[in-house]
């Protein structure tokens, strides 16, 4: 979770910022925009699979010890 929250998500949005000027201002061409998208959702994606992992081991826990 820390890496994502501290590192990866932050590269994420440098990846999405600089893919849309890059796109706009006509230095890559829409193939190469579409694949910084995918890279920018896999990102994303990848955190909240780690996000719903911890807490769904928080639920169990919590269901274990009885509260």
């Amino acid at each position: 979770m820390n890496f994502y929250e501290q590192t990866a998500l932050k590269q994420a949005d440098l990846i999405l910022q600089n893919a849309q000027k890059a796109f706009k201002g006509g230095a890559v061409n829409y193939l190469e925009y579409s694949m910084a998208l995918t890279k920018v959702l896999s990102i994303q994606n990848n955190h909240l699979d780690e996000l719903l992992k911890y807490n769904l081991a928080i639920v169990r826990l919590e269901y274990v010890a009885g509260m």
